[in-house]
Order: C-alpha cells, then structure tokens, then sequence
C-alpha cells in the first residue's frame, strides 16, 4: 500500500488506497487529525491506532501512530490536511498536496 509522503505532492491513481502515519502519545495529550479538503476526490475511510510498545500500562507505553486509510474516488487535485492537537489545542496543521489521475 502507497505511504503518503508529508513533504511533497502525492498522486494516487483512481481506486488506488493510500495510507498516511501520524504520532500520537496519549498520557502526554499528543492526538491527530486528518481531513480531506475534497471528500469527492479523496475520501478518508477510517483511521487505526498502533502501539509502539504493546504492553500500554508501562511508562509511555500508550505512544504509537495512527493510520488514516484514504481512497482516491475521482479524478482531480485535492488536499489533507493534518492537525498536531496538544492537550486539546491546535499546535500545528499541515496541508499535503494529492492528485488523483486516470490509471
């Protein structure tokens, strides 16, 4: 499966599913967020977290990445942009340029 890569414009071909990795720590208040700024190009399907270390109950156990599973449903240019929510607030966003072309 395509990793989208944060630092430049990504193209997905039509039907294609990409996925893009962001960190989070909960016990520190760390979360993300991730949008599309056109759900009919790019849709983003659902989102799934990892631990980094399986065993959540140790010190800092609960850092890990969440993965957002995008499709790309029409042909056209679009973008995602990410959230970096600190202890409820928004530290930082970031906007990832996608195309989406004709296979």
């Amino acid at each position: 499966m395509l990793e989208i890569d944060p630092s430049q414009t990504n193209t997905l071909v039509l039907g294609q599913e990409a996925k893009l990795s962001l960190k989070e720590h909960g016990s520190v208040g760390i979360r993300s967020a991730a949008t599309s700024a056109d759900e009919s190009v790019l849709s983003v399907v659902r989102s799934r977290f990892e631990y980094r270390n399986p065993a959540p109950r140790n010190p800092g156990g609960d850092a890990g990445t969440r993965s957002y599973l995008v499709t790309a449903k029409k042909v056209g240019a679009t973008t995602i942009l990410t959230q970096r929510i600190f202890r409820g607030s928004l530290e930082k966003e970031h906007s990832i340029s996608i195309v989406v072309v004709n296979p």
